[in-house]
Order: C-alpha cells, then sequence, then structure tokens
C-alpha cells in the first residue's frame, strides 16, 4: 500500500511537472508573439515618417533592420514588382488584367525611400542593410538617400566602395562622406576621389568638394604609410 501511494506521488509530481512545463512554454510563445505584433506596429509607424520616429528607431536598434530591408521589395530594376507584372501581363493582353488596378508607382517609391533614411536613423545597427542598400545608388531617385545610409554605418559598409566610387562622378550627396566614414577599406576610392576633388574645383559645388576632402583627409589619416628606408650615404 505504501508503495503503491509513493508511485502515485510520483506520477502526480511528474504530471505537474509537465503541465508547468507547458505553461511556461505557452506563455513563453505568447510573450515572443506580442513582442513580434509590437515590432511590427512600430515598423508600420516608422515606414510613415522616419523622421518623426527618430527616437523609437533608435530605442528598437538593431532588431529593425531586417525588418526595414523587408520593405525594399522593389529594388531598381527589378523585374519582379507589381507594378512590372501588371504591365507585361498589359503588354500580352491577358483579359483579367483588364480588371485589376494599376498600381501607384509612386507609393512604392516611397516606401523604398522611408526604409531606407529609416535605415539611416539606425546607424550602425543597420549593418546587416549594406548589401541591399548598394543598389540603389545606381537610381537617382534613391542614391542620395542610399548614401547617406551607408555614411550612417561607417566602417561596416566597406562592401559598398566600389559603388560609392562610381557615383563620386554624378556628385551624389554624401557618398563621398560615406568613403570617407568607411576608412582605411576604402583606400581603393582615393583615384576616384581625386578625380572628383579636381572636377569640383572646375565646376562643383562648394559642399561637394569639402566633403571629398574630407573624405581624402579621413581615409589617409586611417592609413598606414609605409616606412620609407634610410637612403645609404
Amino acid at each position: 500500500m505504501h508503495k503503491a501511494y509513493l508511485v502515485y506521488v510520483s506520477a502526480l509530481g511528474g504530471l505537474g511537472v509537465v503541465i508547468c512545463l507547458l505553461m511556461a512554454k505557452t506563455f513563453g510563445s505568447r510573450v515572443v508573439n506580442d513582442e513580434a505584433q509590437q515590432l511590427r506596429q512600430s515598423v508600420a509607424q516608422i515606414m510613415e515618417q522616419p523622421r518623426e520616429h527618430r527616437d523609437l528607431i533608435a530605442r528598437i536598434g538593431a532588431p529593425l533592420t531586417p525588418l526595414l530591408i523587408d520593405q525594399l521589395q522593389t529594388s531598381p530594376g527589378r523585374q519582379n514588382s507589381p507594378f512590372h507584372k501588371l504591365l507585361t501581363r498589359l503588354q500580352r493582353g491577358s483579359p483579367d488584367s483588364i480588371q485589376e488596378p494599376l498600381p501607384d508607382p509612386t507609393s512604392e517609391e516611397l516606401r523604398c525611400l522611408n526604409a531606407i533614411r529609416a535605415l539611416a536613423y539606425l546607424g550602425t545597427n543597420a549593418a546587416g542593410a549594406v548589401h541591399a542598400l548598394i543598389p540603389y545608388l545606381r537610381d537617382a531617385r534613391f542614391a542620395p538617400d542610399a548614401a547617406h545610409a551607408l555614411a550612417s554605418i561607417g566602417a561596416s559598409a566597406r562592401e559598398a566602395v566600389p559603388q560609392l566610387a562610381a557615383v563620386l562622378d554624378n556628385e551624389v550627396p554624401w557618398a563621398a562622406t560615406a568613403l570617407g566614414n568607411i576608412g582605411q577599406a576604402a583606400v581603393e576610392a582615393i583615384p576616384a576621389l581625386e578625380c572628383a576633388k579636381s572636377n569640383a574645383l572646375a565646376e562643383g559645388p562648394g559642399w561637394f568638394r569639402r566633403e571629398v576632402e574630407k573624405a581624402l583627409e579621413k581615409i589617409r589619416a586611417d592609413t598606414p604609410q609605409p616606412i620609407k628606408k634610410p637612403q645609404s650615404p
């Protein structure tokens, strides 16, 4: 009898542990879901007015980065955007496409711009977005904001050095600043910066020339200079 009672108590204890574990798992899942929902709501607010929510962006930090990258669904030249797909169907004479409302390309452009601007406000926390930002340097609509975001990311944006150097000819705002903030890893951009400096001296705006000069100073300051061997007498 005593042994059966112990077995019964042990079984109840084991069942209690299982119930506690299940409750903890359920509670944990609920907390995770609540946090995810709050994060999605924050992203929706940020995408409306990034500038007005700079404090919120700074408070959330790095977890925002992948969600903002998801907002960059219509990268320049991408051929699978809803707008492009609908135009293709119209050209092919698809009858059901006539019934479908044409999406507003301006709204897509604004969404991308706001996502890029939010990444700029994230600063170094947006390091994971460098690869996603690079294509936007090739589109005049997005290039200044993309370069601003890369400038805010700083040294971690070294992957974008060739593309930033390439847009110096177009005097894209923030491009030289981004190269300067990348520092030593942007040493390969020095010839392009020197060329941009010469062009700016002749005909470019003063602010662009100053940013180019600052970038050259910062990159050279961060780059170790070769030690000169003393000449033998």
